[in-house]
């Protein structure tokens, strides 16, 4: 890990604004406990699964950074944020804004699952499923800049008609794929505060 030259750091750059303006696709059959995984593969004629227990997202949309406490940013090693709009950056102490890994949250308040998924005619989809974090219905929406430095983007279905996306920024050439162990702990901890 470390810093991008400005050539990397830009692509990476457009990517993640790719990410946070495009989403995701999904279906889910059955239920599954909590905290267990169920990834189907998406397809063109896809029903997202509806939200059983709907959260509140709105009154984070001013403070998105609040979706995390001080003790979970700490405890994540992230405790500096730095928010905008429906948005928080959230970096490790010492990393500067163009730090190659950070993790960013941006809330949806008006996009679910399914308004995710009907953006999927502007980009690839065909390696998105649909997934669960604490009985949650998630899309994993990973793509080729994730599938080379190990990074994850998921899309967490907080109610129908909102989503909160879990975007990890982790340049590590060697991951062999995306890694998306810190992006379903942040999207517990957020379930956790939402409730």
């Amino acid at each position: 890990m470390g810093r991008f030259d400005f050539g990397t750091a830009s692509m990476l750059g457009l990517v993640v604004a790719g990410w946070v303006a495009v989403a995701g696709c999904g279906s889910d059959s059955g239920d599954s406990p909590a905290g267990e995984s169920v990834t189907s593969p998406l397809s063109t004629s896809v029903e997202v699964p509806p939200v059983a227990r709907p959260l509140d997202v709105g009154t984070f949309v001013g403070d998105p950074c609040a979706l995390l406490d001080e003790f979970q940013r700490r405890e994540l090693g992230l405790p500096r944020t730095q928010a905008r709009e429906a948005t928080c950056d959230l970096r490790a102490d010492g990393e500067t804004a163009d730090s190659s890994t950070y993790l960013r949250l941006v809330i949806f308040e008006d996009v679910g699952l399914t308004g995710q998924y009907a953006q999927c005619g502007t980009v690839d989809c065909s390696q998105w499923s649909v997934d669960q974090v604490d009985g949650y219905p998630v899309i994993r929406a990973p793509d080729e800049m994730i599938a080379e430095y190990g990074s994850c983007k998921i899309f967490l279905g907080v109610a129908d008609d909102a989503s909160v996306a879990v975007i990890d920024v982790v340049v590590d050439p060697s991951a062999g794929g995306p890694d998306c162990e810190r992006a379903d702990r942040v999207a517990g901890m957020v379930l956790a505060t939402l409730r």
